[in-house]
């Protein structure tokens, strides 16, 4: 099983090649990076980096990132913002597996990812892939939609969690996204690890819903 959807990264390529480009960190990982990794730098994977909002600030907090995303608009543009800040690479389309060896990082974030890898199946492969990357003691902190986010909130139902949704009115074709209803059931995909605290974060104004659960974990020593 791949790590990425095709169909997916197209869309993400769409949006960059429109010109989109977050200037802003992801709020909870701002805070996250100093209450759960207590600001102690070490080697840290970025998975899913996207504009490399969150790879900047990781990088300014003083942690040796490496970024991956799986869009090559997104790779070109985080080598135009970030230079060699940071070690960038792209997640190849066929990718079975992460291209480190084992007990390489310190932290994995993953952050707005892994309700696009559309099913259980995938995305649990993903959780074990970054729990052999990380270290003996090593932490995470992953996302994922849950049920009153856009994606679950205003698309169609498909079956177990999963749903088809818009991205944008000018894009033709549907997102899967996988979306758990309850944090109980995101929680069941970090079974290898410790998780230390599960919580969500949620938002409704002006037109835009989120409703994300937030995992905090850590891998057995």
């Amino acid at each position: 099983m791949t790590l990425t959807v095709d169909k997916n990264v197209e869309k993400y390529e769409e949006i960059y090649r429109s010109g989109y480009d977050k200037k802003y960190p992801n709020l909870d990982l701002v805070r996250l990076e100093a209450w759960y990794f207590k600001k102690n730098p070490g080697m840290l994977l970025d998975f899913g980096a996207g504009t490399g909002a969150n790879t900047i600030h990781m990088i300014d907090a003083g942690y040796q990132v490496v970024a991956m995303d799986a869009a090559e608009e997104s790779i070109d543009l985080m080598r135009r913002k970030i230079g060699d800040r940071a070690t960038i690479m792209r997640v190849e389309p066929d990718a079975t597996a992460l291209p480190f060896a084992d007990a390489t990082f310190d932290y994995v974030v993953c952050m707005s990812v892994l309700s696009l890898l559309e099913t259980k199946a995938r995305i649990q492969a993903m959780i074990n892939e970054f729990f052999r990357v990380l270290k003996p003691g090593g932490k995470i902190i992953a996302d994922i939609n849950g049920p009153e986010a856009e994606f679950s909130a205003h698309g169609q139902f498909i079956d177990e969690d999963t749903f088809e949704y818009k991205l944008r009115p000018d894009q033709e074709g549907n997102l899967r996204c996988y979306c758990p209803r309850t944090a109980e059931k995101f929680a069941e995909l970090f079974h290898s690890f410790v998780t230390d605290d599960i919580g969500f974060s949620s938002f409704e104004y002006i037109g835009h819903k989120s409703n994300e659960f937030i995992v905090l974990a850590h891998k057995p020593q």
